[in-house]
């Protein structure tokens, strides 16, 4: 576990140092969290700087070979992870027969070759899946921050609305009152009668 490589810390199986084949019992991954979780405890190591980052790397690791629904998500990326280093070497094998290139041939064959890609391709699967969880999640705090503003929006104009009735029903009785000096004004005058202009009839010689 090196606390300066963020994504290979995301790999359980490298923060916990266990081997990918055969998958690890739950008691060996336990064995391991219980043996690392002391040594790197930060009550232990209070002089050094990232005691705390590597307890929680550790911690991390143990609940996802602990946790159920986890454990299944670790088995899923190895068998992942085994198929695409198989077909690597399959390849490496192929080609390097093709160029006669013993040397290369034999590397494909190497048990640490095999851990080594291992250690790369689910590492980079690991740190795949993490990047999801982080876009989803960040995808849903968004769609909350909306949701929110928007229901806030919504109190906001019916407050504004509510305001506005409470305000137009306080001032009712003055323009009730307004309304019937207008008219009592305007009937107390004489109504002016408009009278139809006279034709002028034309005089007979």
């Amino acid at each position: 576990m090196r606390t300066n490589h963020k994504y290979r810390n995301l790999n359980p199986f490298e923060v916990l140092q266990l081997p990918y084949v055969p998958f690890p019992e739950e008691t060996a991954a336990q064995k391991r969290f219980r043996r690392l979780s002391v040594k790197v405890h930060p009550d232990k190591n209070t002089d050094h700087p990232h005691a705390e980052a590597a307890f929680d790397y550790v911690n991390k690791a143990w609940r996802m070979f602990s946790d159920e629904d986890q454990r299944g998500m670790c088995e899923r990326v190895v068998e992942a992870a085994k198929q695409e280093v198989e077909h690597g070497i399959k390849e490496k094998k192929a080609k390097a027969k093709r160029e006669g290139a013993e040397a290369a041939a034999a590397e494909a064959d190497d048990a640490a070759y095999f851990e080594g890609e291992m250690k790369k391709v689910s590492s980079k699967l690991f740190a795949q899946i993490e990047m999801e969880r982080q876009r989803l999640e960040k995808k849903d705090a968004e769609e909350r921050k909306r949701k929110r503003e928007y229901e806030l929006d919504l109190r906001a104009k019916r407050q504004k609305k509510e305001e506005f009735e409470e305000k137009w029903a306080e001032t009712r009785e003055k323009r009730v009152n307004g309304w019937r000096a207008f008219a009592g004004a305007k009937g107390g005058k004489k109504a002016r009668i408009l009278k139809p202009p006279k034709l002028k009839t034309e005089k007979k010689e």
